[in-house]
């Protein structure tokens, strides 16, 4: 399994997509995961939402609850066929937080 850290500054990250994204004859990605932060998520958005993930997990899912973040519009718009939303946070008594995490894991419904 081939895990990619997909950090540091632009010159970094244009490094990391030209040496460790894909294979150049078969256009298929060269790893399994990809880690990254929310911040370079956001830097980067154009570029790695128009991938489809196979997963998405996101870490410190309290961070999706409001609907109307930059965070939470960004990452509803990425394909995926799964999504497992990890927090130890607990929600404080709103239906709209509660609301907001079940749409982003089933945007669909």
């Amino acid at each position: 399994m081939n895990a990619v850290v997909y950090l540091g500054d632009i010159t970094s990250r244009n490094m990391i997509r030209t040496h460790e994204w894909m294979h150049p004859q078969t256009k298929r990605l060269k790893f399994n995961i990809l880690l990254t932060t929310y911040e370079i998520l956001l830097k980067d958005k154009s570029f790695l939402g128009g991938l489809n993930w196979v997963f998405i997990g996101i870490d410190e899912a309290h961070r999706l609850k409001n609907d109307d973040s930059l965070l939470y519009k960004t990452l509803i718009d990425f394909k995926s066929n799964h999504r497992l939303l990890i927090t130890g946070t607990p929600l404080q008594n709103s239906l709209k937080e509660l609301w907001s995490l079940l749409h982003f894991i089933m945007p669909e419904k």
